[in-house]
C-alpha cells in the first residue's frame, strides 16, 4: 500500500499560511478577506490512508472546510479559524507533512505549526497575522521544522498494474538518468533501479518502472518508503511512504 501526492496547496502572502487553493474557494485569512496566493508555488500534499505516514512524515493535518486552510487536525478542540471558533475539518481527507531530518530533499525548508491557531506558516518571512486575535501573530516556537514538495521539483507517485505496484514520476531530466529505489524506515535498501526520463505530455521529465516488491503471500512486509533520484539535476523526490513485501528466502 502507498500514498499518493495530489497539488494545488497554496502559501498565501498576507497571512503566510497554506491553504487548499480549491477554485472558486479561496477560504477566509485571517489578514481579513480572501487569501492571496500571489507569487505562491504550487505544493504538493501527502494524502494517507488513514494515518499511515513513513519516515519521518507526521499524520493528522487537515483541511479546514470554513477558511481552507491546513492545520493539524488533533489540535482542533484549542484551534482558532479566521472564519470563527474553532477549525472544522468536515470532509477533510488524512494528510501528512514531511518533517525536514536533514536527509536530502528539493523540497521547500522552512515551514512551521503555529501552537496557537494549529495552522501551518511559512517562517522565513516575517510572521503572519493568527487569528487568535489581539493583534498576535503565528508562533512556531515550539514547531517541528517542515519542508513541503512543489510543482518543479521531483514528484514520484504510484499505481497498480496487474498485481504489481508501479512507479512513476515527472520533473526529471528529460533523457537524463533517475535513480529508483525503495528502503525500509530502518534504512536498509529493498529495490533498486536506473531508468530515463522521457518526454511525456501528461508528465514532463517522466518515467514508469515496476519492481517494488509490493506484493504480498510468502514474503516479508517491512514500512518503508519509495524515492527517486535525478542524477542530472542532483535533486530527490519527496518520500513517499510504502508497505515493502520481501520474498522469504
Amino acid at each position: 500500500m502507498a500514498a499518493s501526492f495530489s497539488d494545488g496547496w497554496t502559501w498565501c502572502k498576507r497571512c503566510q499560511g497554506l491553504f487548499d487553493g480549491l477554485p472558486g474557494a479561496p477560504g477566509k485569512c485571517p489578514a481579513g478577506g480572501a487569501h492571496n496566493s500571489s507569487g505562491s508555488f504550487d505544493y504538493f500534499m501527502l494524502f494517507v490512508d488513514g494515518d499511515m505516514a513513513g519516515p519521518n512524515q507526521q499524520p493528522g493535518w487537515r483541511t479546514c472546510k470554513k477558511c481552507r486552510g491546513l492545520f493539524y487536525g488533533p489540535g482542533a478542540g484549542s484551534s482558532s479559524c479566521p472564519a470563527g471558533t474553532h477549525h472544522d475539518a468536515t470532509g477533510s481527507p488524512s494528510l501528512a507533512l514531511q518533517v525536514d531530518d536533514g536527509s536530502p530533499s528539493s523540497n521547500q525548508k522552512g515551514w512551521r505549526w503555529c501552537r496557537h491557531c494549529q495552522g501551518l506558516f511559512f517562517a522565513p518571512n516575517p510572521p503572519g497575522p493568527c487569528p487568535v486575535g489581539a493583534g498576535r501573530v503565528h508562533d512556531g516556537s515550539t514547531s517541528a521544522a517542515y519542508d513541503l514538495p512543489f510543482r518543479g521539483v521531483p514528484w514520484i507517485g504510484t499505481y497498480t498494474f496487474n498485481g504489481d505496484l508501479r512507479a512513476e514520476g515527472s520533473n526529471y531530466t528529460v533523457g537524463g538518468q533517475v535513480d529508483v529505489f525503495t528502503r525500509s524506515t530502518n534504512g536498509t535498501a529493498h529495490w533498486h533501479e536506473r531508468v530515463t526520463a522521457i518526454n511525456n505530455q501528461s508528465a514532463p521529465g517522466g518515467w514508469i518502472t515496476a519492481g517494488t516488491g509490493s506484493k504480498s503471500g510468502g514474503r516479508t512486509v517491512y514500512n518503508g518508503y519509495l524515492q527517486a533520484h535525478d542524477l542530472a539535476s542532483g535533486k530527490w523526490s519527496p518520500k513517499l511512504p510504502m508497505t515493502i513485501s520481501v520474498i522469504i528466502d
